[in-house]
């Protein structure tokens, strides 16, 4: 009997271990240099998911504010192919534009209306799974490399993006199971060949 348990043991250890994540990638600078409008920046993350499931991916934007006190827009984009790395580009057009447009997957257009100093700093968060993205975030992060195209129309402050990416860990009761299975059916194996 003390086999059978530490056998238990072993195995949901060893399967619990092996088979989840939960991942947080951060730009550098975290607020992407306070999005000034006069850039547009691309934000690569390169990580071999590869062996695990992912199920859920969440973008966080904590505490932002539209600097001018009028309505402004958050450019926001999934991109297939983006070089590790924040990378900070010119934005050379005076209109309201958006940088990454027909590139990889919109996410928001953003507008803030209460902007200025004494608008509200708020927390953005947008759940992939709930956008119906979740599969195309999956497509392009399989070879490793994807990232996120961001253009401000106004300058925008804000304290940090974050993105986080859980990985599936079975569910205990499946795994027990599973492993009960197992030890069961060596103990009848070794009773009927005995």
């Amino acid at each position: 009997m003390k086999k059978v348990i530490l056998t238990l043991a072993i195995m949901l250890l060893a399967f619990g271990v092996s088979n989840s994540g939960v991942y947080t990638f951060n730009p550098s600078p975290a607020d992407m240099y306070d999005l000034d409008h006069g850039y547009y920046y691309g934000w690569g993350i390169d990580h071999d998911f590869s062996g695990e499931t992912i199920s859920g991916v969440r973008l966080t934007i904590t505490d932002i504010n539209n600097w001018w006190p009028e309505p402004n827009v958050l450019f926001m984009h999934l991109v297939d192919d983006m070089s590790a790395g924040l990378t900070v580009y010119e934005d050379n057009n005076p209109d309201i534009s958006d940088a990454y447009d027909g590139q990889g997957v919109l996410i928001d257009a953003w507008t803030d209306y209460d902007g200025g100093p004494r608008g509200d700093f708020v927390t953005i968060s947008y759940d992939f799974a709930s956008l119906g993205i979740l599969d195309e975030f999956i497509s392009y992060a399989a070879d490793g490399n994807f990232g996120f195209g961001v253009d401000p129309d106004c300058h925008f402050f804000n304290d940090k993006f974050s993105l986080t990416v859980v990985t599936d860990a079975p569910e205990p009761t499946t795994m027990l199971l599973f492993a009960m299975g197992l030890v069961g059916g060596g103990i009848l194996r070794k009773k009927f060949s005995a």
